[in-house]
């Protein structure tokens, strides 16, 4: 319906009549008066459609539409048109919020949804079970239902990047993961699942590998006794030499696997927080960059260049960050050529510190990059088997920066050398005042 039309009926009528009782008043002296008289009805009129209006819209939705002539009729029509597509609307929302609490529902992990404040607006079922938080319960504090302190220091934090594992309450045997992720607003959502079984299963893991390590040494020991005594018994030019020189190369193979696989057995059973200490970084890359020179004469030797802070000590446990260090100087020292250049970086970086071992070997394809840090992955067998590789270094590596906060960035390209650093954010680091000063 177009509004301009009953507005301009509705002015006609008014000015027509007006006119007319104005010419009609004129023949007895009253055409003011007269004039007045459709004013004063026309008042009345919408002040009786106005109260007809006030008493429809307080009457229920599905109240049927007034017949009303003119403009008020045109009124009624767009506000009843407004209205439909209102509840249209509503519904439409009505329908959406309960999808989303039907998969909510459904959905294995516990959500617990909450507003600016941290109060709960909804609960899902798996929150029920697991948390024992229901949907009365909204409107409440959710650090009313959960009071593990860690989880308080966790909100305060505001820190949602890592999940946070606690005990259940009433169940110190149960390990609840909790993450926080924020959404709209100032809101979050709650997740929670149970993580029980996959702390146990993980538990037997690294206890087989511990145990089956160090049950392996003891009869590799025995055996490397004998070889050793086969060798010390044997001519140089004798038959026996080359078989016994390579079971004792096997041995040595043999030896770095389990020493490799009881390190990474004691990064995964130790904590974060344990034996945090000052390290002088510098000194230990240049420890272990001395070991790498004289290992490396064994095969040619290799020329290792440091360009390091020598001020730049961090926050960190004693042995972690020299097994990983270690592991990739050594990788660098086994897969390049006799002669070749490694250069080994230490350096303040982004207010943080930057390490970076660069070798001018062969480089990897692209295709293998993505699975270096897997577990026994070989992007050529015989060549990490001839080098004396167990295939764990730089799962290690990627094990002792994951506690860190930090990943391993690898850059190679075929012919051209490879590249393996890290990246230690700020807090990590040890501040001096002493002016730092970088040797070569």
């Amino acid at each position: 319906m177009n509004g301009y039309l009953p507005w301009r009926r509705e002015i006609l009528v008014i000015v027509i009549l007006s006119a007319l009782l104005w010419v009609l008043g004129a023949g007895i002296g009253a055409s003011f008066w007269l004039a007045l008289v459709p004013l004063l009805l026309y008042t009345g009129w919408n002040v009786v459609q106005l109260r007809r209006l006030a008493r429809w819209l307080d009457s229920a939705k599905s109240g049927r539409l007034p017949d009303v002539p003119g403009i008020w009729g045109y009124v009624f029509y767009r506000l009843d048109q407004t209205r439909r597509r209102r509840e249209k609307k509503r519904k439409a929302l009505v329908r959406q919020v309960k999808a989303y609490q039907a998969s909510a529902s459904a959905l294995p992990e516990a959500t617990i949804t909450l507003n600016k404040r941290g109060e709960i607006d909804t609960v899902n079922l798996a929150a029920t079970h697991l948390l024992g938080i229901r949907p009365e319960d909204a409107g409440q504090p959710l650090v009313n239902f959960v009071r593990e302190p860690a989880f308080h220091s966790y909100l305060q934090k505001k820190n949602f990047d890592q999940p946070l594992e606690i005990a259940a309450a009433g169940s110190r045997q149960t390990v609840i993961s909790l993450r926080m992720i924020p959404y709209g607003r100032g809101r979050f959502m709650l997740t929670a699942r149970d993580i029980t079984e996959q702390r146990r299963l993980e538990q037997l893991r690294q206890d087989f590998v511990a145990n089956a390590s160090h049950e392996l040494r003891t009869p590799l020991t025995v055996i490397q006794g004998a070889v050793e005594q086969l060798q010390s018994d044997a001519d140089e030019d004798a038959v026996e030499s080359p078989p016994l020189q390579w079971m004792q190369r096997q041995i040595n193979r043999m030896r770095n696997i389990i020493d490799d696989m009881l390190a990474l057995a004691r990064l995964e059973q130790s904590t974060n927080g344990s034996d945090v200490v000052i390290l002088d970084m510098p000194a230990i890359i240049s420890h272990i960059c001395d070991g790498a020179r004289t290992a490396s004469n064994a095969k040619g030797g290799r020329n290792i260049d440091l360009s390091i802070d020598r001020n730049l000590k961090i926050h960190g446990r004693p042995d972690e960050l020299q097994i990983a260090i270690t592991n990739l100087v050594m990788n660098a020292v086994h897969h390049s050529r006799a002669g070749d250049a490694i250069q080994v970086i230490w350096t303040p970086r982004l207010g943080g510190a930057w390490f970076e071992v660069i070798d001018s070997g062969p480089g990897i394809p692209p295709q293998h990059i993505p699975r270096l840090t897997e577990r026994f992955y070989r992007v050529e067998e015989g060549r990490s088997r001839e080098s004396g590789g167990s295939g764990l270094g730089l799962a290690i590596v990627k094990h002792v920066l994951e506690r860190y906060r930090t990943l391993l960035t690898i850059e190679s390209e075929p012919g051209k050398g490879s590249s393996f650093g890290f990246f230690l954010p700020a807090e990590f680091l040890h501040h001096v005042d002493n002016t730092r000063q970088t040797s070569a």
